[in-house]
């Protein structure tokens, strides 16, 4: 391992990648990608493509793990399935070349160990980096030479299924007794800070972090949803609020008499209005409650005025208590 790659260790590894059928899928924006992540103390990257890869080593100076995602028709394994691709790699010069090293046989029926001698023997001064989905295809990994184990494919095979890295399912890789002897690189669904400094934990070399930084699509999905239930209950609230001003009003009518009636009603058509136009303004909470207060004593304006009228303010804590127990 040369010091440019030993770099690495401790460092976050921000994967840079968008697939032709995702909205930022140009190798432009993955170099600026690359460029954004190294001013915020990325210490190196994964990139997809030799087009991707060459945009990247423009804009920044770091190592880089590079991979060509390619599907065959007689294979499940995709990242840098054949000879092809690793000979597009080599050709950037890129750092290390990462591949598929879980139990599927790989196109032409090729199994990683006959694939991986060939690589080899080719290439025998290139840094090799095994993307595995289990302990025991880290330790087959390890034993053919690899110089960098991945658990990249943690949680995305049939024989890894369930299994998540924070949670250790792949810390028997670093163990003393039956550990690998090369650097293992954490990688596979670690989309918090917490997951990162975790892994880091159970022995990681370094961390690689891709969709949750470099995926908006992906990214905002969670802040939709979150808004979309908080509208949600918004709006529950108002429909409570709107079904007790409308006994309030059905009480004060009956106490009012018919000489009052007519000026009740129009009173209530009025207020109504109001009340609806009033819940288009309010989209932060304390804003919610002060438009729900506003409502009740509109609605409880004519009540009041010739009958006994409920204290908004006990209003507004029933009906907060309400929503809350009905949610």
């Amino acid at each position: 391992m040369n010091d440019r790659v030993k770099r690495l260790h401790g460092k976050l590894i921000v994967s840079c990648q968008a697939l032709p059928e995702e909205p930022l899928h140009s190798s432009f924006i993955m170099g600026r990608m690359a460029r954004a992540a190294k001013i915020a103390g990325a210490g190196g990257f994964r990139a997809n493509t030799k087009e991707d890869i060459t945009e990247i080593q423009k804009e920044v100076d770091l190592p880089i793990i590079g991979i060509v995602k390619r599907d065959y028709p007689d294979s499940k394994v995709y990242i840098t399935p054949t000879m092809k691709e690793v000979d597009e790699l080599t050709s950037t010069g890129v750092d290390i070349i990462a591949m598929d090293a879980t139990v599927s046989v790989r196109p032409s029926g090729k199994t990683l160990e006959a694939f991986f001698k060939e690589v080899k023997a080719k290439y025998p001064n290139q840094l090799f980096m095994a993307d595995c989905s289990t302990v025991e295809e880290a330790l087959e990994a390890d034993r053919l030479g690899f110089d960098f184990i991945g658990s990249t494919m943690v949680g995305y095979t049939e024989q890894s299924k369930g299994d998540r890295i924070e949670a250790g399912d792949f810390s028997d890789s670093s163990e003393d007794d039956r550990g690998v002897k090369h650097p293992v690189i954490a990688e596979g669904n670690i989309n918090t800070p917490e997951k990162a400094k975790r892994v880091m934990e159970l022995g990681a070399f370094s961390v690689v972090v891709g969709s949750i930084i470099t995926r908006p699509q992906l990214i905002a999905v969670p802040f939709v949803k979150s808004i979309k239930r908080m509208g949600g209950t918004q709006m529950k609230k108002r429909q409570i609020a709107l079904g007790m001003a409308a006994v309030l009003l059905a009480s004060g009518l009956a106490a009012c008499g018919g000489a009052k009636k007519a000026e009740t009603t129009g009173a209530a058509e009025e207020t109504t209005k109001a009340a609806e136009e009033s819940k288009e303004n309010a989209d932060a909470k304390g804003e919610a409650d002060e438009s729900l207060k506003a409502d009740l004593k509109l609605f409880t304006y004519p009540i009041g005025k010739w009958g006994d009228s409920a204290s908004v303010d006990g209003l507004l804590e029933n009906f907060n208590r309400s929503t809350r127990t009905s949610m």
